[in-house]
């Protein structure tokens, strides 16, 4: 078995990817900043491949094993990268949470300090551990260097013009496929549908945030927020995953 970790984004401090599972897209990665000199703790794994291992020690560990009892085994560990020590897999959400390991998530959108965020993470690495753990010793993986390069307006990340871009480009999951053309188009099924992901996904504050930095406030296409949700956005509750 066989992971490809394909680099496709490069951040201010993050690096986005793409995970294949033997050939097959499977989710969305996320590391620290590629170095040509590491930065303990804040850097991207170097590119290369290597084996995975389950690693039984740690606080990490421990951890996982309380919040996960009925699946956890052990930490995916990525062993043998040179001078490189106890890099997993695991969940997390930015570049904040990555300590030179690898994150997953279904999905993806950038912040504005340039960096990439990992959306539905606990999802996608319950998923990929329930793949991994019985054969971990049999896979290997490979992590291949950023293909394409943050570059001026109208290269790599697309500039989001409307909400259908906002939709198309931030939402990146696989999950989304069923949203048709004629949905996009129709601009107050799109907001409506908008306003319920994030309110699931992201949490109530960073949808309104959003909604309201993109112009489209409270009222018109999004409708009416509940009063409770109102109160929670602007006292920046957030939902982690």
């Amino acid at each position: 078995m066989k992971l490809t970790v394909k680099r496709i984004r490069q951040g201010k401090d993050s690096t986005l990817s793409e995970i294949y599972l033997n050939g097959e897209f499977f989710c969305y990665g996320l590391e620290d900043l590629v170095r040509d000199e590491k930065i303990k703790g804040s850097t991207a794994i170097p590119a290369g491949t290597y084996r995975l291992q389950l690693n039984t020690y740690g606080a990490m560990n421990a951890r996982y094993k309380r919040r996960f009892p009925d699946m956890h085994r052990g930490m995916i560990e990525i062993s043998g990268i040179p001078n490189f020590t106890y890099v997993y897999i695991h969940i997390g959400n930015n570049f904040g949470d990555t300590a030179g390991c690898l994150l997953v998530g279904d999905g993806y959108i950038k912040d504005d300090d340039g960096d990439y965020i990992l959306l539905k993470s606990a999802k996608a690495y319950k998923r990929l551990y329930a793949v991994l753990v019985d054969v971990v010793g049999d896979v290997v993986i490979e992590l291949k260097g950023e293909e394409s390069e943050e570059g001026e307006e109208g290269e790599g990340e697309p500039v989001l013009n409307s909400l259908r871009d906002e939709v198309v480009t931030a939402i990146t999951s696989p999950h989304f496929h069923h949203i048709t053309k004629k949905t996009y188009e129709n601009k107050r099924n799109t907001c409506r549908y908008l306003r319920w992901y994030f309110m699931q996904c992201l949490g109530v504050s960073y949808a309104w945030g959003l909604i309201t930095n993109r112009g489209y406030g409270h009222t018109g296409y999004v409708g009416e927020l509940p009063d409770v949700a109102l109160a929670r956005a602007k006292e920046g509750v957030v939902f982690s995953n």
